[in-house]
């Protein structure tokens, strides 16, 4: 594992990245948010077996989930025993969905920084991804559940097998977005599902947006309602240190260039850089994305770039 101290985050933990991974590797499939489709589920596990990956899963993340604490604890219970097994080394969420949000006061955080692994997930796991980070001190990374990955484009599974298992540093680079702010900055990638975030706020699990990029990706809110998210974290406090946007997919989110314009209005009151079209989110383009690595934003050559594996 690689210890780095980010310089614009001098109040968080020094933060951990996991070690690559190698064929034979354990990973844990769970799913603390929605239960699976079945057929679904097995053509994504059909990858990470090809990969080499054993998988560790129960029938639990199939089965349908009422809401009742009992059925939360026993979601929490098999993420426990994932965390606390130092042969799992990875553990990718089967899907996103709902319910997350009920793990996190049950949580040990200890756990996490005492054997680092991988944390994969994207949606509603934006709850895990974001707190896994701020408690522990991990990089966890937004990216596709097993659901997921086959329905991929290539060129995103390519780079999730790449980055899994890659034991050198990977500078990745994503060119040609589109520039709704300029300006530059760099700091801490943070964030996820907007909606989710938004449900963190007023909560001990609010992530800590300050000198951070934040990135941000939804799927079916409508513009109105986007807006309102963005003015509640506006109002919240919640952007008034953040050095930059990052816009992933907002897919079926109504039309493009009206939500274009209330980021772009978002920008210029903020003074901040802001840039669409990270290809992250609801969408067969879903990139890796590692929470918590520095990331550089540059509006004049239309690029943002990350240090995988940074020490």
């Amino acid at each position: 594992m690689t210890l780095h101290t980010s310089p614009e985050s001098p109040n968080r933990l020094p933060i951990i990245w996991p070690a690559p991974l190698k064929p034979g590797d354990l990973l844990a499939v769970v799913a603390p948010a929605s239960p699976v489709d079945p057929d679904l589920f097995t053509t994504g596990a059909a990858w990470l077996k090809k990969w080499g990956f054993r998988l560790s899963y129960g029938p639990e993340i199939f089965a349908p989930r009422p809401f009742r604490i009992e059925a939360d604890l026993e979601v929490w219970r098999f993420l426990t025993q994932a965390l606390a097994n130092p042969e799992v080394r990875g553990i990718i969420s089967a899907r996103g969905g709902y319910g997350a949000l009920r793990l996190l006061e049950h949580l040990d955080y200890g756990l996490l920084r005492a054997d680092p692994k991988w944390i994969i997930g994207f949606s509603d796991i934006t709850n895990l991804l974001c707190t896994m980070h701020q408690q522990g001190g991990i990089i966890t990374f937004h990216g596709p559940t097993v659901a997921q990955l086959s329905e991929l484009t290539e060129p995103a599974r390519e780079q999730f097998y790449r980055l899994l298992t890659g034991d050198q540093i990977e500078v990745v680079c994503f060119r040609d977005l589109t520039v709704l702010w300029p300006g530059a900055a760099r700091g801490p990638l943070i964030g996820g599902n907007l909606t989710t975030i938004c449900h963190l706020l007023g909560t001990p699990f609010a992530p800590d947006l300050s000198e951070s990029i934040l990135f941000l990706e939804d799927h079916h809110e409508a513009p109105y309602r986007i807006d309102r998210m963005l003015q509640h974290l506006r109002l919240s406090g919640s952007l008034g240190r953040v050095r930059a946007v990052v816009l992933g997919s907002f897919t079926q989110c109504g039309n493009i260039q009206q939500l274009w314009d209330i980021f772009t209005a978002v920008g210029a009151a903020l003074g901040i850089p802001i840039l669409a079209g990270l290809p992250a989110g609801h969408q067969p383009d879903n990139f890796l994305l590692p929470i918590g690595a520095v990331a550089q934003v540059d509006s004049a050559s239309a690029m943002v770039r990350l240090a995988i594996g940074s020490s």
